[in-house]
């Protein structure tokens, strides 16, 4: 079998990372309006989680008769819901195709992290690839899913 990606793009190593923890950083698009932002890479997160400064760009606001969910993280625990929105990742260089999936995102007006791409509902969704040396983040659909 081969394996086949769309796109590539440079990732960013160590954007906000205290002390000398390598993080891995990408540039990507939420929304339909496409608003481009950094995202923190996390294979160990359960959910996406949006900053709330994109959620309100985007006019993400949980149901009224929405019941919150808990996530718990390193920071502590926070309230709030489940939204599905468009993740475009960018290629770059020889690479140059682009990804476009809906992801699951976690959306708390409380939190004060980074935006994440977590497993649940995104990196579960897509087929990737992480390249040290040359500091590439490759990605792709998974066989029989369309963007």
């Amino acid at each position: 079998m081969t394996l086949a990606f769309e796109g590539r793009s440079n990732y960013l190593n160590g954007i906000d990372a205290p002390g000398s923890q390598p993080l891995l950083h990408l540039l990507c698009q939420l929304g339909e309006e496409r608003i481009s932002a950094v995202a923190m890479v996390d294979t160990g997160a359960e959910w996406c989680v949006m900053r709330p400064e994109i959620a309100a760009a985007l006019q993400i606001e949980a149901a009224v008769d929405e019941l919150p969910i808990a996530l718990s993280s390193r920071l502590g625990t926070y309230y709030g819901f489940l939204h599905r929105e468009p993740l475009y990742l960018v290629g770059e260089g020889e690479g140059g195709g682009h990804l476009r999936l809906e992801a699951t995102w976690f959306v708390s007006p409380e939190w004060q992290g980074p935006l994440v791409l977590g497993w649940r509902g995104c990196l579960e969704r897509m087929r990737f690839a992480i390249d040290p040396g040359g500091e590439w983040f490759y990605f792709g659909e998974m066989e029989g899913e369309h963007g």
